[in-house]
């Protein structure tokens, strides 16, 4: 089985709930996104990290830890 192609990475610095909206709003039009959560730049790290899992999460995702602070979201697979 081949793996699937990507069409799209969105990479963003999270620092403010816009933010976790807007890698939410690319994750919904199809992106692979990277999230970094930098706890020394946040004040609410946990509240941030619920809010991009809940997104991805409501939308069949997972997201996976990929480095220090450094988070990947990815897409369910399509059953075929």
């Amino acid at each position: 089985e081949e793996p699937e192609e990507i069409e799209r990475i969105y990479y963003k610095d999270i620092r403010t709930y816009e933010d976790c909206k807007v890698l939410i709003d690319n994750y919904k039009d199809g992106a692979v996104c990277i999230l970094s959560l930098d706890p020394a730049q946040i004040a609410d790290v946990q509240g941030m990290m619920n809010y991009a899992c809940g997104g991805v999460y409501a939308l069949d995702g997972v997201v996976e830890k990929v480095g220090e602070n450094v988070f990947m979201t990815i897409p369910r697979k399509e059953e075929g």
